[in-house]
């Protein structure tokens, strides 16, 4: 299947030096990790290639825009991150569309690459509710912003796939005539200016669905975040961002329960996420992160904690970072440290200033 993917890649560049003119770039994400226990293969360390990123993107015409993002990896080999046209103006009401394959619009984290945080990875709480990379769903989204008293307010609405929890290693993907039916998505931020070198956004995310294609048990999920931004110079700045997650959801059981949870498996709880970035000169900054939760899924609901310090070096500015991260895990009493190097080719850059 990657081969036809790269065949319609060359066609469409080809084509696209002509007519659209894309931006096109190239992100690489080369990792080092070492653990205190043996991971799944029986090591303590390893390298990873967690992935190159083709990222091509630019304006269709004056009225609309089109991003797609294909993911390279040893593990999936080919995969379509996001491929979606967004609508800009043209609408009433100042309103966009967006409609494609996107990351759910739920938190601040998600909604953005791995690569983007400096925590290296997502952090375990949203790992935990949507697996290692996040949710990306095919849907439809109608967006609205307006000032409201003197702020910036912006309103998502979507509709999506019914799948909202990650895929089990492993799982086949379900058939068209079996899938999950719809599932719907709301998001609403508010982002005000403090002072001439301080910002807040806050924002709450609502998401929901299905659990089980035969009963349709449902999902619900709540998000509230919020991240101030305190930046007085151009090498300068700190920031502090927080997310809760809560979670109401019934979930099929193992036939052996059955009896006990006819009706399924009845979970409500809560997690939440804190981290902190201060950066001190042109090349340095270091951070530290704190996730407190109860995964959200499972007759056995762990209640998880652990931390993390990092640091980062970035000696080219928006074409290269360096990273390093400590993490402990209090719950499984485990620690594991990480390198990462990222590289970026083009237009799009590895990380935001």
């Amino acid at each position: 299947m990657y081969k036809y993917i790269l065949v319609f890649m060359l066609v469409f560049y080809c084509n696209a030096q002509t007519s659209l003119n894309p931006n096109i770039s190239v992100v690489g994400d080369l990792r080092y990790l070492n653990f205190t226990q043996q991971n799944d293969a029986g090591k303590h360390g390893e390298f990873q290639f967690r992935g190159l990123e083709l990222v091509v993107e630019n304006y269709l015409n004056p009225f609309a825009r089109a991003d797609v993002t294909i993911h390279f990896s040893d593990e999936e080999l080919v995969d379509i991150e996001e491929a979606y046209i967004t609508i800009l103006k043209g609408l009433p009401f100042n309103s966009q569309i967006r409609f494609g394959r996107y990351f759910l619009p739920f938190g601040e984290i998600l909604q953005k690459h791995e690569h983007v945080n400096s925590f290296i990875s997502y952090p375990s709480l949203h790992q935990s509710y949507f697996g290692e990379e996040g949710v990306r769903n095919l849907g439809f989204e109608l967006n609205f912003a307006f000032p409201l008293f003197d702020q910036f307010t912006e309103l998502k609405l979507g509709i999506l796939e019914g799948n909202l929890t990650p895929e089990e290693e492993g799982e086949e993907a379900v058939d068209e005539e079996e899938a999950l039916p719809c599932a719907y998505s709301a998001y609403y931020s508010i982002f005000a200016s403090l002072s001439d070198f301080t910002n807040l956004k806050t924002s709450f995310s609502f998401a929901s669905g299905a659990t089980d294609i035969d009963r349709n048990y449902p999902i619900n999920l709540f998000a509230i975040a919020a991240k101030l931004k305190w930046k007085p110079s151009a090498y300068k700045s700190f920031q502090f961002q927080g997310e809760l997650f809560i979670n109401d959801r019934t979930e099929q059981v193992p036939d052996d329960t059955l009896s006990i949870y006819p009706n399924g498996l009845k979970i409500k709880n809560s997690g939440f996420f804190l981290s902190s970035e201060y950066q001190f000169s042109k090349f340095y900054s270091v951070g530290a992160s704190y996730s407190q939760f109860t995964e959200p899924t499972g007759l056995e609901r762990l209640k998880r904690k652990d931390f993390s310090l990092y640091a980062t070096y970035a000696p080219v500015e928006e074409t290269m970072v360096f990273r390093f991260k400590f993490s402990r895990d209090v719950t499984f009493e485990s620690n594991q440290f990480a390198i990462q190097t990222i590289f970026s080719l083009g237009p799009h850059k590895a990380h935001q200033f």
